[in-house]
C-alpha cells in the first residue's frame, strides 16, 4: 500500500517560570507528513508535537517551556503529488474587513513574522 500525504496542525503552548494563568503564547504549526493510513498519520503527528517540546533559560533566568497541547487538525492531502503551488490546507471563515489580512509586499511579510 502506498503512503499518502497528510497535513497535521500541531498546537504548542509557552509557559514562563511555570505560569499557571494565561493568556498563553501559542504556536500553531503546520506539518506535512507521509503515512500508510489515518491511524499511523495520527500517531506520527502526535510524535511531532511531543518531539517539539523543549525548555530554555530566558535573559531573566526564568525557565521557558514549550509544551505540546495537542493536535488541532489532521487532513489527508487529496493531490497525488506535492509540487510548487500545491494547496495543502484551507480555512473558511467570516471577517468584516478581509483586505486588512492581506500582505502587500515582501517588507510587510517580514514585519508580519516579527
Amino acid at each position: 500500500m502506498d503512503e499518502k500525504w497528510y497535513v497535521a496542525t500541531v498546537l504548542m503552548q509557552c509557559r514562563v517560570a511555570g505560569d499557571q494563568i494565561g493568556p498563553w503564547t501559542c504556536d500553531e504549526q503546520v506539518h506535512v507528513l507521509r503515512a500508510h493510513d489515518d491511524k499511523t498519520a495520527y500517531q506520527k503527528a502526535l510524535r511531532i508535537g511531543q518531539n517539539a517540546e523543549h525548555s530554555y533559560q530566558n535573559t531573566y533566568g526564568e525557565t521557558v517551556t514549550w509544551e505540546f497541547v495537542g493536535l488541532v487538525q489532521l487532513d489527508e492531502l487529496m493531490d497525488e503529488s506535492i509540487e510548487d503551488g500545491t494547496e495543502i490546507t484551507s480555512r473558511l471563515f467570516s471577517h468584516t474587513d478581509p483586505s486588512s489580512l492581506v500582505i502587500h509586499d515582501e517588507n510587510a511579510l517580514r514585519e508580519h513574522r516579527t
